[in-house]
């Protein structure tokens, strides 16, 4: 699960020493029940067609001309552009960046009528909702993309293991959800 160096060390109120571990063989949330579907292309990190090629993108000049053809065939849907930034890490976001040289559009994410309706969601009256899912979606893709997995193991006074979990997305482990599966409050060191 981690090579286990530490990234951050807390006390416990236990007297535990709690370890902050990156998960260095974390799941892939694209592998999740997802609310969209990723289109992406890229030269340097490989395409992701969740679609499995159902889209002829031939007389496609631009993103726009694939956005038109998702639209045809998928009426209803919803769309949020997918765009990355590459410069030492990849970040990908639904809002273009800055900097013109190490960034781009990359893709899509594309809601379906029929995928909201599976994940119980009016495809009209929740489409607020769904773009926000589909905005979280890509940020916890990009985490996953650069490696912003984390564990944490827990240990005892002697260096023991005592327990641990990974799969957590952020290393601050009071908004990352480790709190919730710790038996004992942390003390900031």
């Amino acid at each position: 699960m981690s090579n286990e160096t530490d990234l951050a060390r807390y006390q416990l109120a236990n007297g535990n020493t709690l370890r902050i571990v990156r998960d260095d063989s974390p799941e892939s949330p694209r592998e999740w029940s997802n609310l969209g579907k990723l289109f992406l292309f890229s030269n340097k990190n490989g395409n992701i067609d969740e679609f499995e090629n159902e889209i002829d993108l031939e007389n496609c000049k631009d993103w726009e001309d694939i956005s038109e053809k998702f639209r045809e065939m998928y009426e209803g849907c919803i769309i949020k552009n997918v765009y990355v930034y590459e410069h030492g890490n990849v970040v990908y976001r639904t809002t273009p960046f800055g900097c013109p040289f190490d960034s781009w559009q990359a893709g899509l994410i594309v809601c379906t009528p029929e995928d909201a309706k599976t994940a119980g969601f009016d495809p009209i009256k929740d489409a607020e909702k769904i773009e926000k899912g589909l905005i979280s979606e890509v940020v916890v893709f990009s985490m996953w993309r650069n490696g912003e997995i984390y564990g944490f193991i827990e240990e005892d006074q002697n260096g023991d293991h005592v327990n641990s979990c990974f799969g957590f997305y952020g290393s601050d482990p009071k908004e990352n959800g480790m709190v919730d599966h710790l038996d004992s409050e942390i003390i900031e060191i």
